[in-house]
């Protein structure tokens, strides 16, 4: 629930994670999926601190990754509502 740590580590663990000095070439296939999954994870931080643009952003940036992620209903949804609360605040 510490927000200003969450913002600043960002996707920084996917390239720390994902280092191909680091990490043997068989597991880079899932740097695509892992980096889906952690923005996803500061999409729902941020919107849980009600900071809609940022969840959007972070929302968009996976569906771009994987448009997969919007078949689910709960991301879906989220990502709607913060599209709306960007856009048009107050309502």
């Amino acid at each position: 629930d510490n927000l200003p740590r969450i913002e600043a580590m960002g996707l920084k663990t996917v390239d720390l994670l994902f280092d191909p000095q680091k990490l043997p070439s068989d597991f880079m296939s899932d740097r695509t999926l892992f980096a889906t999954r952690r923005l996803l994870s500061l999409a729902r931080t941020y919107f849980r601190h009600q900071k809609y643009a940022d969840a959007f952003r972070c929302y968009r940036q996976a569906a771009l990754i994987r448009p997969s992620v919007l078949t689910d209903p709960t991301h879906l949804g989220r990502f709607l509502r913060s599209a709306c609360w960007q856009f048009f605040p107050g309502r």
